[in-house]
């Protein structure tokens, strides 16, 4: 003869499985939620923005850190990558390598932050040389064979700059061109025409162009 269970006991045995379930659920994994959502803050509150990790080397190592905005604007690091007991370009490296970037040494030891190059490895090292020989306003473009040359000079101050990146080789616009402001941090990138702006207020300004 079958026993019928009394309802209240079947509505206390329901009850007992909505509340236990997701629990068994958790501890089988071995984390709570409340772990999950612990761990996931405790990793974003070590997240800060590039620019700002590029500013505390520039300030420990007392070196010039070049950059245009727009290439590392939204751009987060994790702040434990930074070792102060390493040399500055370790630290670069290990800030700039998730997000293909990389970085060119002037001769007068400033650093430009760059894409990684695409092309054949000598073009980095001849864009290098031309940044440190070239103190005048310097226009790039990368050749059919990669190698990259100045093709424009000139020197400007105290205003709003206009222009357009052209290849030597078809003269179409080259996009993606770093246009920065040497001795600072200012600068932009050209866009998908060449096309970039640049307002500034500084005398014997100069503007250097990285592809």
């Amino acid at each position: 003869m079958k026993k019928i269970l009394p309802f209240s006991l079947l509505v206390w045995t329901f009850c007992s499985l909505l509340h236990y379930g997701p629990l068994t659920t958790a501890h089988a994994t071995g984390i709570k939620p409340v772990q999950l959502a612990h761990l996931s803050l405790a990793k974003n509150q070590y997240d800060i923005a590039l620019a700002d990790a590029l500013d505390k080397l520039k300030v420990f190592y007392k070196a010039d850190i070049l950059f245009a905005d727009g290439m590392i604007k939204n751009l987060s690091v994790d702040s434990t990558l930074i070792d102060l007991e390493k040399g500055l370009e370790k630290n670069l490296l290990r800030l700039l390598s998730p997000y293909e970037l990389s970085f060119v040494k002037q001769k007068g030891g400033s650093y430009v932050i760059v894409p990684k190059d695409k092309h054949s490895g000598s073009s980095m090292a001849e864009l290098a040389r031309l940044v440190s020989d070239n103190s005048d306003l310097i226009q790039v473009a990368s050749l059919d064979n990669g190698s990259i040359q100045p093709n424009q000079y000139q020197v400007i101050a105290n205003q709003k700059v206009r222009g357009k990146v052209t290849s030597d080789v078809d003269g179409l616009g080259l996009p993606g061109v770093t246009v920065l402001l040497k001795g600072t941090s200012s600068g932009t990138i050209t866009d998908q025409d060449g096309n970039y702006n640049l307002e500034f207020d500084r005398e014997n300004a100069v503007l250097v162009f990285l592809l």
